[in-house]
């Protein structure tokens, strides 16, 4: 399995522009939050397309916000990695969230959200895919943020034949399919865990892994051809949720960047 440890290049001390702009609208989209209240924020953040997840259903994340009354509970976020296409139209981001109540004292849940980010017309990113898992313990706080480079683009990119053959591979070699797509940089969010992001602890969740049944719905691919994301719904026994994923196609070919798996 040390075959899958290819090493991504987290270059977090010289930030891309690109990387910059994508991290500022995360950031910026977080402060709006605090300041306007979580309605106001995501009405304003979301892609018109958005997809969001809400006990085990996938929905489209402006009607949801636009539907909802605005609530006086505190949200925080902060992003510890992303990556951004060279095509700069699609990127991704990850890190700790944290809900607290009105106060801001008394912490009523955390854990790592994700969103994949599209550039608009105009030049604006705006959140196109948000997923968030629960755990334990709030990781929330300040960081400097990881960026993940080393994208190449691919000849040809169709994330549903992506999907199709990882899921295919899965289901017969079950956890064994993640060594040849999992590396050095990649992030596993899982419900009712920390995020995964080390060798060691990647090594020990893939068993886990072999448990989930992906059912996907949708996805896109960059411009550049060397980011891909899908989405759907996830079944483990009785469990169900949805998931997230993010591809990223680096000299070796495509891996798997991002993981998530949530339960309704």
């Amino acid at each position: 399995m040390k075959n899958i440890f290819i090493l991504l290049v987290l270059a977090a001390p010289a930030l891309h522009a690109q990387n910059a702009s994508l991290l500022s609208a995360e950031r910026a989209f977080a402060h709006q939050a605090q300041d306007s209240g979580i309605r106001r924020s995501f009405i304003n953040n979301l892609d018109t397309n958005s997809v969001i997840f809400s006990k085990g259903q996938a929905s489209s994340g402006m009607r949801m916000y636009s539907a909802m009354k605005e609530t006086s509970m505190k949200l925080y976020w902060e992003p510890a990695r992303a990556a951004v296409s060279t095509s700069n139209d699609l990127g991704f981001t990850t890190g700790p969230f944290e809900v607290r109540d009105s106060s801001g004292a008394n912490l009523l849940s955390a854990g790592a959200y994700s969103t994949v980010w599209r550039r608009n017309s105009r030049g604006e990113w705006k959140a196109l895919v948000d997923i968030g898992a629960t755990h334990k313990g709030s990781l929330f706080g300040p960081r400097q943020s990881d960026t993940i480079a080393g994208l190449v683009p691919a000849a040809t990119a169709d994330y549903e034949k992506l999907e199709q053959d990882f899921i295919r591979t899965y289901r017969t070699r079950g956890a064994a399919a993640f060594e040849h797509y999992a590396v050095k940089g990649s992030t596993i969010n899982l419900q009712g865990h920390q995020p995964i992001t080390t060798k060691a602890a990647l090594h020990k969740a893939l068993t886990a892994l072999n448990l989930f049944d992906f059912d996907p719905l949708g996805g896109g691919v960059s411009q550049a051809k060397d980011l891909a994301y899908a989405f759907g719904n996830v079944k483990q026994g009785k469990k169900k949720g949805n998931y997230l994923r993010v591809w990223g196609h680096i000299a070796k070919g495509w891996v798997i960047l991002l993981q998530v798996v949530n339960e309704e």
